[in-house]
């Protein structure tokens, strides 16, 4: 292949996945939702099937699709992280993708992970279960354990800060610098199933995240059950 004919198709393939990335933000092409066949997408931007793999490429890279072996390419959720320190909420509004959340209940527990830090083992949190929804359908559900002290005690006494964990951690001076994750999928708990109205036993996403300050005290430990037709894992490598 020629250079102007090698930039051609880099020039079609960048349009396409433009395009379908405008039409996943509009919400013509919704979360979760599959894509059609190559073959089809193909004859509908009338290039080759090698170009609109190229275009297709280039959106996974962005985190707009997911693609599965044998099943296809599925519209992400929305290309945006939900990790960012200013939260969930806060994330998925950037993406033009709002979601609710609900608080299901906040006691106090020991978390269900072994986790020690510079302070040695959590064995007193505060438990918050949420659970989100995206368009009236639940998504997620979240258990989030505050190793309990005396800051946060006091705020405590009168619940989640604006109902928000991340302004609650930062009001107790809970300030999250480093952190791993660990990503699998497991079966749907009954309780947790409930709460995400499918079936016990269906396959989900399931993340532990432990998170802590500068000094290794850890601040927050994440379990998430997260439904795979609206979320997908991305890992960047390098610059």
């Amino acid at each position: 292949m020629t250079a102007t004919r090698k930039s051609a198709a880099a020039t079609s393939s960048e349009r396409i996945a433009a395009d379908l990335e405008e039409r996943i933000r509009r919400g013509e092409l919704q979360d979760g939702e599959r894509l059609p066949p190559e073959k089809d997408l193909a004859r509908q931007y009338d290039v080759s099937r090698t170009t609109l793999r190229q275009a297709l490429s280039a959106l996974r890279r962005r985190s707009m699709i997911v693609s599965r072996a044998g099943l296809g390419s599925f519209i992400a959720y929305r290309g945006v992280s939900v990790e960012k320190p200013e939260g969930w909420t806060a994330a998925t509004a950037e993406a033009d993708a709002p979601t609710a959340t609900e608080v299901i209940l906040i006691d106090r527990a020991v978390p269900p992970v072994p986790v020690e830090g510079a302070d040695g083992p959590v064995t007193d949190a505060y438990r918050i279960l949420r659970r989100r929804l995206a368009g009236g359908r639940a998504v997620s559900v979240e258990e989030t354990y505050l190793p309990a002290g005396e800051m946060l005690d006091l705020l405590m006494e009168h619940g989640l800060l604006g109902g928000s964990v991340s302004k609650t951690m930062k009001a107790a001076g809970m300030v999250a610098v480093s952190g791993e994750q660990e990503v699998t999928a497991r079966p749907l708990p009954a309780d947790f199933a409930q709460l995400l109205d499918t079936e016990p036993g269906t396959v989900f996403l399931h993340t532990t995240r432990v998170n802590s300050d500068a000094d290794g005290r850890v601040v927050e430990i994440v379990i998430s059950y997260l439904d795979p037709q609206c979320f997908s894992l991305h890992l960047t490598y390098g610059k």
